[in-house]
């Protein structure tokens, strides 16, 4: 996961807590942060039309789309060295990544599934 304002990677260490903002009012209503001042810093730059969440969303929502079919790609590579338990279990991980759960494209995948997540 990327913090929103400085793109900075978070949420790997012991104690790396993530700061949430909420806006239903945008077509990603949950937005990360790495810190109370990266989560400041967007929100006054969104009011002064410095930033445009829905324009900055859809481009990470396209990175996450490329992250999450570039992980699923590199497992199929695998396919055929992993047992199928085994596969199933790393595809269902992949899935229910939390950086991965805001992608509509999720829910289709598991749709199209032939196991259950």
């Amino acid at each position: 996961m990327y913090c929103e304002y400085c793109i900075k990677p978070f949420g790997y260490k012991k104690n790396g807590k993530v700061y949430k903002h909420i806006n239903i009012g945008q077509p990603i209503s949950v937005h990360l942060f790495c810190s109370k001042k990266c989560k400041t810093n967007w929100c006054f730059a969104v009011q002064e039309n410095r930033i445009n969440p829905n324009k900055n969303s859809t481009n990470l929502l396209l990175d996450l789309e490329d992250k999450l079919i570039s992980e699923i790609k590199d497992l199929s590579a695998l396919e055929e060295f992993l047992s199928k338990p085994e596969y199933k279990k790393r595809y269902i991980e992949i899935l229910n990544k939390q950086e991965f759960k805001q992608l509509n494209l999720i829910s289709e995948i598991k749709d199209m599934m032939s196991f259950e997540v």
